[in-house]
């Protein structure tokens, strides 16, 4: 088991660290078979956290590599998007999900949103449950595309 002082999660922009969208582009291309992603978090989501109430969390060790990331991103006044929510397998079940979320839950609350969305995918049946056992409700399937979502 992690001692807490190996693991500490920051706030940072999203972008600011080449190392997080390195991180990003790994583990969703490697262990999730998402190739195509790449573009997607080096280019477009760098531009969607420019504007709004958003913030970014990152977990890292003590060798200050990236371990886990969790991001809010908003929709609308009311509606944030949980996005990029990773952690390195060789980290879970540690509990640093569970700081991440719970940060992520705190930001939304304090900005005042109302909803959470996200998405995920039928595939990772332990995402699901984590995010069900928190009360998030699936409002839409699109293909393998489990969209999810809960009130504040």
């Amino acid at each position: 088991m992690l001692e807490n002082n190996e693991i500490e999660i920051i706030e940072c922009e999203y972008g600011e660290r080449e190392d997080v969208i390195r991180f990003l582009v790994q583990i969703t291309s490697e262990e999730f078979g998402f190739t195509d992603w790449k573009d997607y978090f080096e280019h477009k989501l760098v531009e969607k956290y420019k504007t709004g109430k958003n913030n970014f969390w990152i977990a890292i060790n003590k060798e200050n590599q990236v371990i886990g990331t969790c991001g809010g991103l908003q929709q609308t006044e009311d509606t944030i998007k949980m996005n990029c929510f990773y952690i390195n397998s060789k980290y879970r079940n540690l509990g640093i999900g569970k700081k991440l979320y719970n940060l992520f839950i705190d930001f939304a609350k304090k900005e005042n949103y109302k909803e959470i969305i996200l998405c995920t995918f039928k595939a990772f049946d332990r995402a699901i449950r984590f995010y069900e056992e928190r009360g998030f409700k699936l409002y839409e399937k699109i293909e393998d595309e489990f969209w999810y979502k809960k009130q504040l």
